[in-house]
This record gives structure tokens, sequence and C-alpha cells, in this order.
């Protein structure tokens, strides 16, 4: 019989049964599909991917009137909230980050080095996290900590309030945030296996061909009468001497 394709009568189904051992029977090329994106992925991550070290300084919001004095009152407190957010918007201005460029030398603009910078405000707090992502450990700490520098003396001289307050200085990260490799590595391991599984699961529902007496009664419905070996003989046909 060819292995010509045949197209079936009435609506497509899928036997989930049949699909599933087809999938058990190539359970050694998805593991080896997925042992393969787990080691490109390691690979990536380990040896191609570039570090990126985080750093980060902080320093407290004060009201110059009510901190002064050593009375922090709610109203006080309230009021460097209002600062604390005021403050954050100082450095979506061009002058601070300029002023951190020309200190420390770096080659980049404005935008570039505001890219690298991320401001956080603690819940219910006044204090102010500037964290700097960066590929060199200790430049990353050397930008942080020339942040908190450049911004409580901008503040002090544009602002009329009592000058931040340096709560913690950034030092050098021991390890980068990313890549996570493990991370990447899982992934690789997930990815690469449903990859696999589903080129097999396409070629699985775009194969129409029948293949055995059991595809004939189940997609045409008709009995079978007898089966041709493949390579055409018989036993107990012509003999050696037959003429």
């Amino acid at each position: 019989m060819n292995d010509r394709e045949l197209e079936r009568g009435g609506p497509f189904e899928i036997d989930l049964l049949e699909l599933f051992y087809r999938l058990l029977e190539n359970g050694w090329r998805i593991l080896a599909a997925a042992l393969a994106g787990m080691l490109l992925a390691a690979l990536y991550s380990c040896a191609l991917a570039t570090p990126v070290y985080e750093a980060t300084s902080r320093i407290y919001v004060t009201n110059s009137s009510g901190d002064a004095a050593g009375q922090v009152a709610v109203s006080d407190f309230q009021i460097g909230n209002y600062l604390t957010s005021d403050y954050r918007q100082l450095f979506e201005s061009w002058e601070i980050h300029d002023a951190v460029i020309r200190n420390l030398g770096l080659e980049l603009d404005c935008d570039a080095l505001k890219e690298r910078l991320r401001i956080e405000n603690p819940d219910d707090t006044r204090i102010l996290n500037m964290t700097v992502a960066w590929d060199d450990p200790l430049q990353a700490a050397r930008i942080a900590n020339e942040y908190a520098t450049v911004a409580r003396a901008y503040i002090s001289r544009t602002m009329d309030t009592g000058e931040p307050t340096l709560l913690s200085s950034a030092r050098a990260p021991s390890e980068p945030v990313r890549p996570r490799k493990l991370l990447y590595t899982a992934l690789g391991f997930l990815l690469g296996g449903l990859l696999a599984a589903g080129a097999l699961t396409v070629r699985f529902l775009l194969d129409d061909r029948i293949k055995s007496a059991e595809d004939l009664r189940k997609y045409l419905e008709m009995p079978v009468l007898a089966v041709v070996p493949a390579n055409g003989t018989m036993e107990g046909g012509r003999g050696e001497g037959g003429a």
C-alpha cells in the first residue's frame, strides 16, 4: 500500500491518547532537546552575557524646623514625606546627572546615565534609595555614592529645607544581579523540552497517512480482508525450480 495521504471525512478529531503515546515514544528526543536548551542557556549566562552589578546609597530626608530642634511631630513627618516626593522629581532634571558625569569623568550622556539609576522610596519612610546598575561593581558603588553627594548639595542649594542626611554609603557588590544563572538554565531546559514536544505534536497532527490495518478500520471504517507483506512475497509461493 502506498503511503499516500487520504482525505478524512467528518470533523477533524485529535486522539489525545495516541498523541500521548507518540510523545512517550519520543521521550528521549524531548529530553535531548531539553538538555541542549539547558546547556545553551548556561553557556549564555556564564560566558556570553555581561554581568550587571547594583550598588545602593541611601539618604534620609529631614525637615529643618522640626528635626533641628530634636522634635519630630506628625506634621513634620508629613512634610518630610512630601519633600521625599519632591526630591525624587529632582532626579528627573539633568543637573544632578551632569554633575555626576563631570565629577567622575564618565564617557556617557545624561540620558544614558539616568537609565542606569533607580530611585526608590520605601513606604511610610523618608528614605531615598539610589541604586546604580553597572558592569563593574566598583564603578557602580562610586557612582551611587557620588549621586548621594551631589544630590545632597544640590538640594541644599535649590530648596529651602535642611540638607538630607547620608544614611548609608554604597559598597561594591560581590555578586551580579543579572544574569540569574540558575533561572536562565531552568528556563533553557523547559523551553528546549517544550519546543521538541511542540514540533512532535505538529508532526503528529499533520501526518494523516495510512500506516496499518488499524488505521483503515479507524479512519475509513472498512474491514480488513487481507494484508500483503511489504516485500511482495508470500510463504509457500513458487519454488526455486519453478517454471
